[in-house]
């Protein structure tokens, strides 16, 4: 073979090598701007939709064992009737339903709940009602709120938020 066949052969191989990257590059480039147009802003859309469905289908709903009120699954006290929802073990520090006797986590036994001195007023709420606007007691201490006409944003008592 000659030099100048080999010469040829190798430029004509550069020069391929050359082209079949220019190619790749264009693919790759051609995918790369659709994914950040088409393929982000899907992925965004998505995300965001699933962020608002999820409060709606997958947080736990609970209602007060004594007047069915919807009530936050982080009140300790409902805010229709007063009754307390949680309480903390003295014993492993870990929050239990008030109605509980004895502590799952580490076996501490609770002395029995005390009977209401006086009757609490509250409305029953019953499936398809409006709840009250305002509440009677306090979700973080359970104080009755003496006065359910002014508009109070924190408890007397505890500075609590009151919602």
């Amino acid at each position: 073979m000659s030099k100048n066949l080999k010469r040829k052969t190798a430029i004509s191989l550069w020069i391929l090598i050359i082209i079949l990257f220019m190619i790749f590059s264009l693919i790759g480039a051609f995918f790369f701007v659709w994914f950040w147009i088409i393929f982000i802003p899907l992925s965004f859309l998505v995300v965001v939709a699933f962020q608002a469905m999820s409060e709606h289908f997958w947080t736990p709903k609970k209602i007060c064992s004594r007047c069915n009120a919807p009530v936050s699954i982080y009140s300790e006290y409902c805010k229709n009737c007063g009754l307390k929802l949680i309480k903390k073990c003295p014993t492993c520090n870990k929050f239990v339903k008030s109605d509980i006797t004895i502590c799952n986590n580490c076996g501490h036994k609770f002395p029995a709940l005390e009977v209401e001195k006086q009757p609490v007023e509250y409305q029953i709420i019953q499936k398809g009602m409006r709840l009250p606007e305002k509440p009677n007691f306090c979700p973080t201490c359970g104080a009755k709120l003496k006065s359910a006409e002014e508009i109070l944003e924190i408890c007397p008592f505890c500075g609590g938020k009151i919602d």
